[in-house]
């Protein structure tokens, strides 16, 4: 797998998760995602605190995500709510996973007095296990059991990209699908996938660009295959809007990255190359007299023209530029 850009305790990992919370539970346990009432979700604060053995000293643990829901229909009372803990981990293994999730449990309890709280970690790497399951601890031995905690696991990293990106998937699957294994497609055909759900999905404008910003990062595809598969898309036929729009933000994102990669090289050669760079992404071929002809009007033109061709459905957008 190619090195990937971001650390797990970037942001973007509690934002994904976070904005597509209601996906999330639906997806690890549907049953209760049927009863809770997800508008009305709080987050709670995250700090948690831990006494050492000298009595006027301790140390402060952070949970990665906590929610406090109200079920459905039901008054707000501490017994109607139920807490959601989700732990995103890249590191551990299950077994330090165990005793950290029962560990939480306890410290959760001790600050909000609760009554239900279901605890779910979400392995980005390979020593998770594979798919959804419940895992559970127990303290004691055989003579007596002190107690039996439960928690639920997702195991990304040992998952199956096409249990989750062919059949019914969520928009959230799209982008956590950047962490499974592939076996009977290619990482190319993962990528397509995965922006074909997201075009295809009802969604704002800060989740269509949370999403793909995601998919873009982790991404195992070098950046010029993933270039490739960008002029894919930009030469199918499509009327949904969403692609319009995925299109266009890429287009974006390129220019940005060739416009600095063009202020290192130099004013006019290195905004002519993110121009170039910009075009063959699109799919339009720019003639070696056009780009001359470009040059002549100096570098506020070819600026122009940059974002004239971020904006292009085609070269017929640009015909003005060079008359």
């Amino acid at each position: 797998m190619a090195k990937q850009n971001r650390q797990l305790n970037d942001p973007i990992y509690k934002e994904l998760v976070s904005t597509f919370l209601d996906q999330f539970i639906q997806t690890v346990f549907p049953e209760l995602a049927e009863v809770l009432d997800f508008p009305h979700a709080v987050e709670r604060q995250q700090e948690l605190y831990v006494y050492d053995k000298h009595p006027l000293h301790g140390h402060k643990k952070f949970v990665d995500i906590l929610y406090e829901i109200p079920r459905k229909g039901k008054d707000q009372t501490t017994k109607n709510q139920i807490f959601i803990h989700i732990e995103l981990e890249n590191n551990d293994g299950i077994e330090e996973m165990k005793r950290r999730m029962r560990h939480y449990f306890y410290l959760i309890d001790l600050k909000y007095a609760i009554s239900n709280l279901i605890p779910i970690v979400v392995f980005f790497n390979n020593r998770g296990n594979p798919g959804i399951t419940r895992e559970t601890v127990s303290s004691g031995d055989d003579l007596f059991e002190v107690n039996r905690f439960h928690f639920i696991q997702w195991g990304l990293g040992n998952d199956q990209v096409e249990n989750w990106l062919i059949h019914k998937p969520k928009a959230l699957h799209a982008a956590l699908a950047m962490h499974m294994r592939h076996t009977k497609i290619t990482a190319t055909e993962v990528l397509l996938k995965a922006l074909e759900v997201v075009s295809e999905s009802v969604l704002t404008n800060n989740q269509e660009q949370l999403l793909i910003d995601y998919i873009d990062s982790f991404s195992e595809l070098e950046e010029q295959t993933k270039t490739q598969v960008y002029q894919q898309i930009n030469q199918q036929e499509h009327s949904n809007q969403g692609v319009t729009q995925m299109i266009k933000r890429w287009s974006q994102r390129i220019a940005e990255q060739s416009i600095l990669e063009g202020e290192i090289k130099g004013k006019i050669e290195g905004e002519i190359d993110a121009l170039v760079t910009v075009a063959q992404a699109k799919g339009i071929i720019l003639e070696p007299t056009e780009l001359e002809l470009l040059k002549e009007r100096g570098i506020d033109q070819i600026k122009k023209a940059l974002i004239m061709l971020v904006n292009a459905q085609s070269k017929n957008d640009l015909k003005h530029l060079f008359q």
